[in-house]
């Protein structure tokens, strides 16, 4: 893995990057001769959309001719080989149209570009009938966008310009860089620009650059994301996926003026005065975001009746605003009251709207030049309707009184709220839209989700690893055999090598044992090994395909090397990609044997060894492949749990299903199909990625599955007995400053106590999202919930009698 870009010649160069010489590598700089050439947006070749959807826009001077420039896009991945030019276009000859635009596209791609932005067809920009580009020509991976001028270039398609795949980049002397941006894949392959974007969660699909930010190599002029995944054509950024400075509502606008700076700014909850709550507003952003220049407007009838300037205000650690109306209490009881009412969040860096007269059109607010309109919310009371940001009317019969945005929804459309009357802080069943059970106001805090309004805090974080970046994924708990206190979690980094805590969450240790990628883990108790009985932690190694197997003691160093790397390769995928990803261990109740289950990234297979004693050193031989339904490249499977007592393997498959199938070996290969899901993505508030379960441990053969839902951000509970869905529940922030657990990976739960701090047994899930100081300090890390939290929520048993350590066969 490298994150490398070229280097920067001259002075300047040096002064920033420490460099001394630059050989072939041209300078990332603007110079005096700087055209005013600029990439503007470019949208990637996402996985299963229209491939032809592509495009490459540029701006400049309104009108200029381009010479001497070329175009070039390069690809970055660790597999292929790094540095190969994908995409070579001459641009000599070409001009900016009248609106400053040049949109390069495929063939009858983009029709609806202004008539001003200038327009080069390119036949490569479409979609592929073989398998030379499953993604098209522009990469969702790794990938590096350049423009370069210079007198007698000549570049071509599959061009190597990293020849020695050293991370530099060797062009003819000369040649400027004037323009370049990229990314990396989820910090995976090569970059050849100081401007690699990244974003909260996954990779770019799309990235724009800021309106008025004409800053050359700069990742600050940029905004970047997924798209929603609404339809192929799909335009519309994903907010839940996206650098921290990307507006809301934000679109990509091929062959269009891109959009300009906001915060990302929300209403977020709002209920009337005249409510059990007294009335309040709140704002959703960033976590610590500032909302300077922000703006609450709200309209009644035809009149502006509140325009409450936001200044020196900022969301907390939640991303949450809570302004109570205490003094705009009038001012709101009136928007409320009135027969058609709107409220408005907008964004006014130049102008104080306070002493703007702003205008009204159709009862709607129509902001002055260089105001930018963020949300609004808007109802009539006769005939009753509320329209949410998209002008999508919801008819209504009854007060709106409240309105709720779920938890975790940053989209637009009447889909994302509850809203409608109030019984206290209650929404009415009978006079409420979209409520979910038991969806309620929640002033100040974590609204409900739409798919599990039962909601658990955390009472403990682990830190941050000290690696970088901090990639936290897959936690297993080690129960001490005497001392509960001194029991130890351990954890993998997923890109690098593991963590360990101790049973209050502290960090007891970083490691990174070598060229290792530890995906998951987890733990058997007794193998025997050199005549004593050993537990060993069982991780799967995605960089060399095999088992990393490791001797748990209760003191440092705490995990002590056993594995026996002459055994085979569980897989022979790609190297460092195809590998093997999930991990599960287990202890066959039916002859002893000890046996290890691996998936493969990137296919839909599993694999079964048994394990086994080779003098000091623990092997392994394979013994059963298992073969899920589908087959696809992005149908692989992680999250695995096995049934210590029953002999059940749970396997996640991401987009499919949750599986069951006897652990047992007694077939060289086992084929399953739907007949074996547990439950499917979209049942049970299941929305893929599914990716982490675990296992609740009742006495007689009773508890309780747990599954981590990433595309909800919820957890779903099915009985372990006869795998009837229980309910779902989501882990938000306690407000005392730790967080809740977004994009989970992977989880794990004991009923056994974990010393003074979890009596009652504990729930660990990994939390991609975790929050820190500012609006742009993401991280990933474990929240740690106390098990009697979830099964209040939930109505579930506690139970501390399971012992990990004697499991009762039950099969």
């Amino acid at each position: 893995m490298k994150t490398t870009f070229p280097p920067l010649c001259g002075t300047l160069g040096a002064l920033l990057l420490g460099l001394t010489a630059c050989q072939n590598t041209p300078a990332l700089s603007s110079s005096r001769n700087d055209s005013g050439l600029r990439l503007n947006e470019v949208k990637a070749g996402i996985p299963d959309d229209v491939h032809a959807l592509q495009f490459i826009e540029l701006v400049g001077p309104a009108g200029q001719p381009i010479q001497n420039t070329w175009l070039l896009v390069i690809d970055g991945d660790d597999a292929d080989n790094p540095g190969t030019v994908d995409i070579a276009v001459n641009l000599d000859g070409q001009r900016l149209g009248a609106n400053g635009l040049l949109l390069v596209r495929g063939p009858g791609q983009y029709a609806d570009a202004a008539r001003e932005t200038a327009v080069l067809e390119l036949p490569e920009i479409r979609s592929y009938s073989d398998d030379s580009h499953p993604d098209g020509l522009i990469e969702h991976d790794a990938v590096t966008f350049l423009l370069v001028q210079g007198t007698q270039l000549s570049f071509r398609a599959g061009d190597d310009l990293d020849p020695n795949n050293a991370g530099e980049l060797a062009l003819p002397t000369g040649t400027q860089i004037v323009d370049s941006v990229g990314w990396l894949d989820n910090g995976a392959g090569v970059g050849y620009t100081p401007a690699l974007l990244n974003q909260s969660a996954g990779g770019p699909d799309a990235a724009s650059r800021l309106r008025d930010h004409h800053e050359a190599n700069a990742a600050s002029a940029w905004a970047n994301g997924g798209l929603q995944e609404t339809s192929p054509e799909s335009n519309r950024y994903n907010p839940n996926a996206a650098s921290v400075n990307l507006p809301p509502n934000a679109k990509v606008t091929p062959g269009h003026p891109n959009f300009a700076y906001a915060p990302f700014a929300l209403l977020n909850e709002v209920a009337a005065p005249n409510t059990s709550s007294g009335g309040f507003v709140e704002v959703l952003g960033h976590p610590h975001q500032s909302l300077d220049h922000v703006y609450l407007v709200g309209v009644a009838g035809h009149e502006v009746v509140l325009v409450m300037s936001l200044d020196g205000q900022a969301t907390n650690l939640d991303g949450i605003f809570y302004g109570p109306a205490q003094a705009q209490s009038d001012a709101l009881q009136q928007v409320f009251a009135a027969d058609v009412a709107s409220l408005h969040l907008v964004y006014s860096p130049k102008v104080d709207l306070s002493r703007q007269n702003l205008e009204l059109r159709d009862n709607l607010l129509r902001v002055p030049a260089g105001v930018q309109e963020m949300d609004r919310l808007a109802w009539t009371s006769n005939p009753r309707f509320i329209t949410v940001q998209e002008d999508e009317r919801v008819w209504v019969d009854y007060p709106v009184q409240a309105v709720t945005r779920y938890r975790d929804n940053r989209l637009t459309g009447p889909d994302s709220w509850t809203y409608g009357s109030l019984d206290g802080d209650a929404y009415a069943a009978s006079a409420s839209k979209n409520v979910p059970a038991k969806g309620h106001l929640t002033p100040g805090r974590i609204n409900v989700s739409e798919l599990a309004a039962a909601l658990v805090m955390p009472t403990v974080e682990t830190a941050r690893t000290t690696f970088t970046p901090p990639d936290a994924d897959d936690p297993a708990f080690w129960h001490h055999p005497t001392d509960p206190s001194r029991s130890l979690v351990l954890a993998t980094q997923k890109e690098a090598g593991y963590s360990i805590y101790d049973a209050q969450g502290r960090t007891l240790k970083d490691a990174q044992p070598g060229d290792i990628r530890f995906n998951n883990v987890d733990v058997v108790y007794g193998f025997p090994l050199g005549g004593e009985k050993v537990d060993l932690a069982v991780f799967t190694d995605r960089f060399s395909d095999q088992l990393g197997l490791y001797r748990i003691q209760p003191d440092a160093p705490y995990l002590i090397d056993v594995t026996d790397y002459a055994s085979p390769k569980l897989f022979d995928g790609e190297p460092g990609e195809d590998t093997a990803y999930g991990s599960a261990a287990y202890v066959s109740p039916v002859d002893g044997s000890y046996y290890a289950f691996a998936t493969q990234n990137g296919t839909n297979r599993v694999a079964q060894v048994r394990l086994v004693a080779k003098g000091a050193k623990v092997g392994w031989e394979p013994v059963r492949e298992i073969v899920l339904a589908g087959g696809e490249e992005d149908e692989h499977a992680e999250g695995m749990v096995v049934d210590q007592e029953r002999g059940i393997l749970y396997v996640c498959q991401e987009p499919t299903a949750v599986y069951h199938v006897d652990a047992e070996p007694t077939e060289a290969v086992t084929t399953l199909t739907a007949d074996d899901f547990l439950a499917a993505a979209g049942d049970d508030n299941l929305r893929e990625d599914i990716e982490g379960v675990t296992i609740y441990y009742l006495p007689d053969g009773r508890g309780y599955i747990l599954v981590s839902s990433q595309g909800s951000n919820t957890f779903a509970v099915y009985d372990r007995a006869n795998h009837a869905f229980v309910g779902s529940f989501a882990v938000v922030a306690n407000g005392e400053g730790i967080d809740g657990s977004q994009d989970c990976d992977g989880l794990d739960v004991t009923n056994m106590p974990l010393g003074p701090l979890f009596p009652q047994g504990v729930l660990i899930v990994h939390d991609g999202q975790d929050r820190g100081d500012g609006p742009g300090d993401y991280a990933t890390n474990f929240k740690w919930v106390p098990w009697e939290r979830v099964a209040e929520a939930l109505g579930l048993e506690v139970d501390t009698s399971y012992n990990p350590r004697a499991p009762q066969g039950r099969r």
